[in-house]
């Protein structure tokens, strides 16, 4: 239902099932002002007349939301984008500053310490006779005083004076004894020529070590102020201009994983990991459209249209990754719930807190196939011609797999991992997937002439990551990509017809769900104890269109 105070200057055409209301622009006959995230666009009063909003005034376009949020943070007047800037100032300043002068610094502090070891320095007699006595503590057990397993609880006497040493009187009568000598002994540098007190060239080399360091840690300092202004901003932006006034409730979620009790580490923080963990959770239920868990796509997609119908509640079980290897997300194998996710739980800083988001978000296109249908288009739509390559030579990262691999040539893939292609065909798993998980679980494919058979992709998980970490970066660096996760996730149910990003399917992408009644399966059975309604597939018929399952 859209109303708008112009009356007949401006009527535009709702589009079907959705709860828009256009946004009301001051003007005559006693107008209200238009809702707060249409205001901060900046946009004219004729541009926020076209601007479609949800009931509760929120924007429908992500072009428009970028705008509000970039105009937002271009203010200068607002005290945190001051501190901001001013802090990427100094960082930059810093950053310059530690290239040019620090490994000038390093470089002369390591040529220091090499001459100091090469050169062979004579010792007076006070330093050879404190020496022989400290190697008593070690090689000379009869002449201890006191016999003990620990050095430290030695007593060593001198022969010449009766004096009783204890290990530490004798280490540091040693260090005097070398630093008083170190004042006369002298060095010559074979480069420069110019000689040196060794006590002078020790503390030139210290310093030099000193200052660099002094460098780096003044650039971490700023670094971490700068991160955590800019995670507060990014707070700010989440609730200004994306999350949804209500928590998606249509998905159960039980953690099975054992949180750590508050600690703090070696630098002083608190890491709390089960409040940390709460907040991701929190701002994802806030993100995800709730239809996204509420529908589900009945059957395949014919001519661009699927029929929807009432989902099952949908099931996460949480646990935490043992295992040492990245986060994951998957269907849980053991029939306990619908998905599993294993986390590291470690990092609760916002961009470690961003991963359980991202871990999350798989589950939207697990449970959704339209949506990965989508996100496929999305990602072939900006590396049409490139050829899949490992992700080990995109991403210079050694410890991805061989069978691992993806695109990486996209515009908007300001990381190449959003461009990870996981394509079943290449290893055989689908229908080992059918046959672990059974029909019940409704595992959804879609398929793409390009690449096959594909249950994931990375470019979901990346935008939702991204936008919870920093919404302003994403809409600067990949706006293509913060339209599609506001569009198709956020802000799903009002933009369903609308977005360039839905689903037109056509002759390259095709979607299936597993279930009795799907034209790929031709015989099914049950097997075992399997709780009623698990069937497995015996046999999948051929399609000429869509090729043949793997294994048949």
């Amino acid at each position: 239902n859209f109303e708008s105070v112009l009356g007949p200057l401006a009527r535009p055409t709702a589009h079907p099932n959705c709860r828009c209301g256009l946004a009301p622009v001051p003007g005559a006959g006693g107008a209200v002002a238009p809702p707060p995230a249409v205001q901060a666009t900046g946009a004219s009063v004729s541009t926020m007349a076209r601007m479609a909003v949800n009931a509760d005034g929120d924007l429908l376009k992500g072009a428009d939301a970028r705008k509000a949020i970039l105009k937002y943070v271009d203010d200068p007047d607002l005290p945190l984008n001051k501190r901001i800037n001013k802090l990427e100032v100094e960082l930059a300043e810093l950053n310059k500053k530690l290239e040019e002068e620090a490994p000038k610094l390093f470089e002369q502090s390591r040529m220091y310490e090499k001459l100091l070891r090469d050169t062979s320095l004579s010792k007076t007699a006070r330093e050879t006779e404190l020496e022989s006595i400290f190697n008593r503590f070690f090689y000379d057990p009869k002449s201890h005083i006191k016999s003990s397993k620990k050095i430290s609880e030695r007593i060593v006497r001198d022969p010449k004076t009766g004096k009783h040493w204890t290990f530490e009187e004798i280490d540091k009568a040693r260090g005097e004894a070398r630093r008083l000598a170190d004042t006369n002994r002298v060095i010559k540098d074979p480069l420069t020529g110019r000689i040196w007190k060794v006590e002078d060239l020790k503390k030139e080399a210290h310093r030099n070590w000193t200052d660099a360091n002094a460098m780096k840690n003044g650039l971490r300092k700023t670094e971490r102020e700068y991160r955590r202004h800019v995670e507060t901003r990014s707070s700010d932006l989440m609730e200004k201009f994306i999350y949804n006034k209500t928590r998606n409730r249509n998905v159960d979620i039980e953690e099975k994983a054992t949180f750590k009790k508050p600690y703090t580490d070696d630098a002083g923080n608190v890491i709390d990991e089960k409040k940390s963990y709460n907040e991701a959770k929190d701002s994802w239920e806030r993100m995800v459209d709730d239809e996204l868990f509420s529908y589900d796509i009945d059957g395949p997609v014919q001519g661009g249209k699927a029929s929807r119908v009432a989902a099952d509640r949908r099931s996460i079980f949480v646990k935490r990754n043992t295992t040492g290897d990245r986060a994951n997300a998957a269907w849980d194998d053991n029939f306990e719930a619908d998905f599993e996710l294993k986390l590291q739980l470690g990092d609760v800083r916002r961009y470690g807190r961003s991963v359980t988001v991202h871990e999350f978000t798989h589950t939207v296109e697990f449970a959704n196939p339209d949506v990965l249908a989508e996100a496929i288009r999305w990602r072939d739509s900006f590396t049409a011609g490139e050829k899949l390559t490992m992700m080990s030579k995109l991403t210079k990262d050694p410890t991805y797999k061989k069978w691992e691999t993806g695109y990486g040539d996209g515009d908007e893939f300001f990381h190449k991992y959003i461009g990870k292609v996981y394509n079943r065909d290449s290893r055989d798993l689908i229908n080992r997937d059918i046959n672990q998980r059974g029909l019940g679980y409704k595992q959804n494919k879609v398929y793409t002439k390009r690449d096959g058979w594909q249950d994931a992709t990375e470019v979901s998980t990346m935008g939702m990551q991204f936008l919870y970490h920093d919404p302003v970066k994403l809409a600067r660096e990949a706006p293509s990509l913060f339209d599609f996760v506001y569009e198709r996730i956020i802000r799903r149910k009002y933009t369903h017809d609308t977005s360039t990003w839905s689903l037109r399917a056509g002759k390259d992408i095709d979607i299936f769900r597993l279930h009795k009644g799907s034209p790929l399966i031709k015989r099914f059975s049950r097997r075992g104890s399997m709780p009623r309604d698990y069937y497995f597939v015996d046999e999948v018929k051929i399609d000429p269109e869509l090729g043949v399952l793997p294994g048949q």
